[in-house]
Formats: C-alpha cells, structure tokens, sequence
C-alpha cells in the first residue's frame, strides 16, 4: 500500500529539533570526569539515543561506578537541567518547519528519550511549544528506543495511521524506533556532523526546513 499524505511530523528532539548535542556531550564528559573517569567521542556517540535511565545504567556497569543507580541518575539529571535550557538552541531549520506544518494543519509531535520535562522547557523557551501538539518523553513508554513503542505512543496520541506520518530522528537508534513502528524515517545529516547510514530510511536532509516540500499544500507536496 502506498502512503497517504503527511498528516503528522514525529521529531526527535536531541541532534534532530534541538541543536544540543555539544551540551549532551559537555554533560557526558563532566559526569565521569566528576567520579575520576575518562570519557571518550566514540562511547558517547555509541549512547546517542539512548533513553538516559539507560545511558547512566550503562555507564555505572562500564566504568565500574559505585554509586546507587539512583544518585546517579539524580546527578545525571542535575547537570542536564542545568545547563539544557541556557545552552540549547533550535536546529537550522526548526522554526521554519514547525511553523510551516501549523500552516498546513500538520501534527506535530516530538518524541524524545529526554524526560519530557525538558523537551517542554526547551519548546516554551525558544517560543515553540504552540507549535506542538504533544510530547512522548522518557517517561511516556515502558521500553524506550530503539523499541518502537515511543513512536506507536505519539501515533496514538495524534490519531495517525503510520503511513500517514513522517519520523525524523539523527541517530540509528531513534530511527530504528521509528522504522519498527512503521513509520517512514528521515535522518537528519547535516554536513558538519558524521550521520548514522540507516537501511530502510526514507531519505537523508541537512536541514529540517528540506521537509516542507512534502507537506500539504507545497509545490510537489502531498
């Protein structure tokens, strides 16, 4: 069967809506540093995507942290809280697009391994968040990506069939969480940053702004 026009756009929030992976990285680097632990570029990027819960288990088991789960996650959060809000900024191309799928009465949900705290934060301190309809954070889903449950949950809460949506992600986990849930997948690659080769994706796009020729309304859109 073939798609139906684009009734809805699910976006990851880190390294996809929000331009913030230098924080997440400062965050990741300061975290271990703190426990007298070393870091490095490729652990970091092996945990893009991840759900944090999930990135603070991983790191407690790889670099042998004694601490309770618990106070880890806490610290982990402290520093995201900290530092997301005053250091985050829209991708190249955010705006444009939002306010191009609110023109078009195109659903936007954000779908995020973030608590969904953050995400909200982020979206009413740039002056977006009138252009979302709903946020599916950490916390929304039992499993979190790569299972597809955090993408079934935004279908569920915007009422689309996946053929009706489009998912845009920028790490092979997020867009495999997409995939699973049927959902056509465009992976963020812009230039400056080495992107993840996705079987299956529905194309590749620097910036999120490419995306407004496929929605209702645009010359060769749906």
């Amino acid at each position: 069967m073939g798609s139906l026009p684009v009734r809805g756009l699910l976006l990851d929030l880190d390294g996809t809506l929000a331009d913030s992976m230098p924080v997440l990285e400062s965050v990741y680097f300061h975290f271990l540093e703190g426990r007298g632990r070393a870091g490095s570029q490729a652990e970091f990027a092996a945990l893009a995507g991840l759900p944090l819960t999930e990135t603070v288990i991983r790191l407690k088991k790889l670099h042998h942290l004694p601490d309770s789960l618990e106070d880890l996650l806490a610290d982990y959060y402290g520093l995201v809280d900290s530092v997301y809000q005053s250091a985050a900024r829209p991708a190249p191309g955010a705006p444009e697009l939002l306010n191009a799928a609110q023109e078009r009465g195109v659903a936007v949900v954000v779908v995020t391994s973030a608590r969904g705290v953050v995400a909200r934060g982020f979206l009413h301190n740039q002056g977006l968040w009138h252009l979302v309809r709903a946020v599916v954070g950490a916390e929304a889903t039992r499993r979190g990506k790569p299972h597809p449950d955090p993408y079934q949950k935004a279908l569920e809460v915007s009422g689309l069939l996946p053929r009706e949506a489009l998912a845009v992600e920028d790490t092979s986990l997020g867009a495999a969480s997409a995939l699973a849930a049927g959902i056509p997948t465009y992976i963020v690659a812009p230039p400056e940053r080495q992107h993840p080769q996705v079987p299956g994706a529905a194309g590749y796009i620097r910036r999120l702004d490419e995306l407004i020729l496929l929605l209702p309304g645009a010359p060769g859109g749906a």
